[in-house]
């Protein structure tokens, strides 16, 4: 009882110690500084502030934001650094260039100004990581048609245009299982298309596809083509193909035909590897925190962040994938 009573006290006394916040204009985070080092590209995943700007732009984000919880007022392009930087790092940034030397930019502050950019981002562009419209333009579907029958061996369905994966995340919570599931459309230009959930991971992957509403997308968007998901998720539904029942036979039709989709699903599944490779704060303890945090949020966000970037050519294509599709633009994916 000492004790609870000793750390109230402590908290009442940091909260008189703690000047007023409200309307207080931070200081630039000078990215330019930044720019010199040849950390900046490991900290933002940007090559240059010029990247930045342009980005910047492209999102729409107003000259200036005001954290949700503190009040404080800081330049729009500074609020997408710190976001894009909370995403390319596992520890605190509180301690690290450009925060460590300016006492206004305290944890609290940094918080603040990552969660107002994850809902403000989530407001304006969280729909585009649900269903993109440009990843599923009918220009971009012809793309992805073409690249899979040109490959060496061809394509056993004519109008594939992607692939179906459920990605689970571990998670602190027994009563989803352990982990969340979000169900994931894969393209050949390295995009992830959709992102749906979360799920509970107990829940099995056919019912995660009735509640995704992804059938009912494809029949309004994508008519005439077809998904592939993997053995087991879903037989006979329109525009989503599984892969053949276990053949009786060796060498038979259906071994041929899983085989050779699971090599072309080998070719497109290299952004799941990436989307970590690029952000490694969604393997990071606290995206495992349901309870405490908003975790899918943290995905999802993270999906649409890592569309931009490869829309930008800023993402590493694996040489493992045997085909070459360009995505569309930045203004293409956001408009």
């Amino acid at each position: 009882q000492q004790q609870q009573q000793q750390q109230q006290h402590n908290r009442k006394r940091r909260r008189e110690e703690t000047p007023p916040l409200q309307d207080q204009v931070l200081p630039s985070l000078h990215a330019e500084e930044l720019e010199n080092e040849e950390s900046f590209h490991e900290l933002v995943g940007l090559p240059t502030t010029d990247d930045l700007a342009v980005l910047c732009h492209a999102l729409g984000l107003p000259p200036s934001l005001q954290g949700s919880k503190t009040g404080v007022i800081c330049e729009g392009e500074d609020a997408l650094l710190l976001f894009l930087m909370r995403y390319r790092c596992t520890t605190p940034l509180a301690n690290r260039a450009p925060f460590a030397n300016k006492k206004e930019w305290n944890s609290l502050v940094i918080d603040d100004m990552f969660n107002t950019m994850l809902h403000w981002v989530d407001q304006h562009h969280g729909h585009r990581a649900t269903w993109s419209s440009a990843v599923f333009s009918k220009k971009q579907r012809k793309r992805y048609m073409t690249a899979f029958q040109d490959t060496m061996q061809g394509c056993p369905i004519p109008k594939l245009i992607g692939f179906l994966h459920v990605a689970c995340r571990p998670c602190n919570s027994e009563n989803l299982g352990n982990c969340i599931k979000f169900q994931q459309v894969l393209t050949p230009d390295g995009m992830i298309g959709s992102v749906v959930g979360p799920y509970a991971g107990n829940q099995r992957d056919i019912q995660v596809l009735n509640e995704s509403q992804l059938k009912q997308s494809m029949e309004m968007n994508c008519e005439g083509c077809t998904i592939f998901a993997h053995a087991g998720i879903v037989p006979d539904v329109p525009h989503i193909m599984a892969a053949a029942p276990e053949p009786v036979q060796p060498w038979s039709i259906e071994e041929f035909f899983n085989k050779r989709m699971f090599e072309l699903q080998d070719s497109v599944e290299w952004p799941l590897y990436a989307l970590f490779d690029v952000f490694p704060f969604l393997n990071s303890p606290i995206c495992q925190h349901v309870t405490s945090h908003p975790v899918d949020l943290y995905y999802i966000i993270g999906v649409f962040l890592y569309n931009c970037l490869n829309c930008m050519g800023l993402v590493h294509r694996s040489d493992d994938s045997q085909l070459s599709v360009m995505p569309p633009t930045l203004e293409e994916y956001l408009s």
